[in-house]
C-alpha cells in the first residue's frame, strides 16, 4: 500500500520506528492512534494521490509565474525601457537572496526550543510584513531632466 510505504519512509527520515510515528512514544503501548498522528496519516495517504500532487504542482506553478509576471510589470511600469533588464536582474538577485536567507533563518529558529511551530510563526510573520509593505507601495516618480 502506498501510504504504508510513505509512513515507513517518513519514519526512516526521522530515525524512528513506524509504530512510534503512528502511536507515539509516551510509554503507553496501547493500540489507539493518537489524534495528531491521524492527521499525519491522512496527509501521507493524500500525498500519494496523483490528482492532488498535480493540483499542488499547478498551484505552485501559478504562484511562481505570478511572481515573475508582477515583478516584470513593476519594472516596466517604473523604469525606462533602457533599464528594464537591469531592473529585472536586481529583483532576481533579491529574490535569490530571500530564497537563501529565509529557509536558513526559519531552520535556525526551528532548531531552537519552539521547534517547527515557531519556525512556521516566523514564516507567517515575514509574509504579513511583506504584504503590509506591498500594500504601501506607490508608483515611483518619473525622473525628468530639464
Amino acid at each position: 500500500m502506498p501510504r504504508q510505504a510513505n509512513l515507513r519512509a517518513l519514519a526512516k527520515m526521522l530515525s524512528i520506528e513506524p509504530q512510534q510515528l503512528q502511536y507515539g512514544d509516551d510509554g503507553k503501548r496501547g493500540r489507539e492512534p493518537r489524534g495528531e498522528w491521524r492527521l499525519v496519516a491522512w496527509y501521507l495517504w493524500l500525498a500519494s494521490a496523483w490528482p492532488l500532487v498535480l493540483l499542488s504542482g499547478l498551484l505552485f506553478g501559478a504562484v511562481f509565474l505570478s511572481l515573475v509576471a508582477s515583478t516584470t510589470a513593476l519594472v516596466r511600469h517604473n523604469l525606462p525601457p533602457a533599464q528594464w533588464a537591469s531592473g529585472i536582474a536586481a529583483f532576481t538577485v533579491v529574490f535569490a537572496a530571500g530564497q537563501i536567507v529565509g529557509p536558513t533563518m526559519v531552520g535556525w529558529v526551528s532548531d531552537g526550543p519552539g521547534g517547527l511551530a515557531r519556525g512556521f510563526v516566523l514564516s507567517a510573520l515575514a509574509l504579513w510584513v511583506g504584504a503590509g509593505l506591498a500594500l504601501r507601495q506607490r508608483p515611483l516618480r518619473q525622473l525628468t531632466r530639464a
